[in-house]
């Protein structure tokens, strides 16, 4: 009975001596320093900008159930699409070109201007701000038809992830349209 003495005064050296003298932080798994990767910052952009547009769903008739383009001179009852990026009570950020008798199982992606004054994609929108997009209906000899709008909220498209590209799509609330806006956002 007299080695069990002997045998733990040596297990306790050497558990002893390990513990001050086999581990140092470098090399312990458990360590604070060697917990793996750094976390990832998430990053809050400075905004997005915006390259394109796209008309992925529309309604086919008006709120009160008509055609959109009703004239003698036509056979065509379908609207002349075009959209319109701004914020409301100013000028237009982008207005784009129109697209004649559109067809209603079909996406239109918008990226030129109507013209040389109407603004232009790529559209720079600052983080903490919206936009509005407006469909519309041009009529020949009046003024256009709203067919719809849809807010841009732009903290909303943003996924937190500190991605390069913004693609989101839209519906406005009675379901009738749904519009995606693809771009780059700046940080």
């Amino acid at each position: 009975m007299k080695r069990i003495p002997k045998l733990e005064a040596v297990v306790a050296a050497a558990v002893g001596t390990l513990v001050l003298f086999g581990c140092d932080k470098s090399s312990n798994p458990v360590a604070p320093e060697n917990a793996g990767p750094p976390p990832v910052e998430i990053k809050t952009p400075t905004g997005v900008i915006v390259t394109s547009v796209a008309l992925t769903k529309f309604p086919a008739k008006t709120t009160s159930g008509d055609d959109w383009d009703f004239s003698l001179l036509t056979a065509s009852k379908r609207p002349d699409l075009f959209v319109i990026l701004k914020v409301d009570g100013h000028f237009a950020d982008y207005t784009s070109n129109v697209v004649t008798d559109a067809e209603f199982n079909k996406v239109y992606t918008f990226t030129k201007p109507y013209s040389a004054f109407d603004g232009s994609l790529p559209a720079k929108i600052p983080y903490d701000t919206s936009r509005r997009v407006y469909v519309m209906d041009q009529d020949v000899g009046g003024d256009p038809d709203r067919l719809g709008w849809i807010t841009v909220n732009v903290p909303r498209a943003y996924g937190n992830d500190n991605a390069s590209a913004m693609d989101y799509t839209y519906t406005d609330s009675g379901n009738r349209l749904s519009i995606r806006v693809r771009g780059t956002w700046t940080y």
